[in-house]
């Protein structure tokens, strides 16, 4: 059986309700989410490859797929959707998070870190990313309170610009520590299999026409990983300037 709004509303009929897939590119909402998001209509424009499943009445079916498609439901957490915005967005929060607000996501990071080292995880990196995420943990750190190496990656949307790069870079330079560390881009170039949105070869069986979407087009991201490997070139160069320099100088 399909998992659809009106599935979701006999369960949870009088509240706005979510139900977030496992693999994170799928929300199912419930009728007061949607409408309370203002999305149970679907949306004029989404990004490539995101998808507000619309049933023949012209109303959502309840079935959201991809960030830019589930976001706006995320608002109506009562984080604002702040732990998402690595993955939704890629930027920090808007307005900026409170100390109050910094205080209870530090907590939430807390509890997961903490579960992570009592399995033997002593490093991990994150699947998204944006600079509110180094912050926290990096906060952490300096109170001592960070149990395991944290990687945090710069989330190129299929939506920024190519000079939005540089913020890998600014990240990079500022979060070099051995237990909090950036230096890689992060890009999502597709979906799943389970949500159609993974992109195919042929089409998928029983969906004639249908092979999925990609989130960034072949161009984009061969402009995407040109920008990263001239970007490893130069710091290769300027590694052995100075490697030249300094033996120039023992000698």
């Amino acid at each position: 059986m399909p998992i659809t709004r009106q599935l979701l509303d006999r369960i949870v009929p009088d509240l706005p309700f979510i139900m977030v897939c496992f693999d994170h590119h799928t929300i199912w909402a419930n009728t007061p989410a949607l409408a309370a998001a203002g999305i149970l209509h679907g949306l004029a424009e989404l990004p490539p490859g995101n998808e507000i499943a619309m049933a023949a009445d012209g109303t959502a079916t309840g079935e959201l797929r991809e960030a830019g498609a589930f976001a706006p439901v995320l608002d109506l957490l009562p984080s604002g959707g702040r732990e998402w915005l690595g993955m939704t967005t890629g930027r920090s929060p808007s307005p900026p998070a409170t100390a109050e607000q910094r205080r209870i996501d530090e907590g939430f990071l807390k509890r997961g870190i903490a579960y992570a080292a009592s399995l033997g995880i002593t490093s991990m990196h994150n699947m998204d990313g944006n600079w509110y995420q180094l912050e926290l943990v990096k906060a952490m750190h300096d109170r001592g309170e960070l149990d395991t190496r944290i990687e945090v990656p710069f989330h190129q949307k299929n939506f920024f610009a190519l000079e939005d790069l540089d913020e890998a870079l600014e990240m990079r330079s500022q979060f070099q520590g051995d237990m909090v560390h950036s230096g890689r881009v992060k890009i999502f170039i597709d979906g799943v299999l389970e949500s159609l949105t993974a992109l195919m070869i042929d089409d998928y069986p029983g969906h004639p026409g249908n092979r999925g979407a990609p989130l960034f087009t072949a161009q984009e991201f061969n402009a995407v990983a040109r920008a990263r490997r001239a970007w490893a070139s130069d710091q290769r160069s300027r590694h052995r300037r100075r490697r030249c320099q300094a033996h120039a100088r023992w000698l």
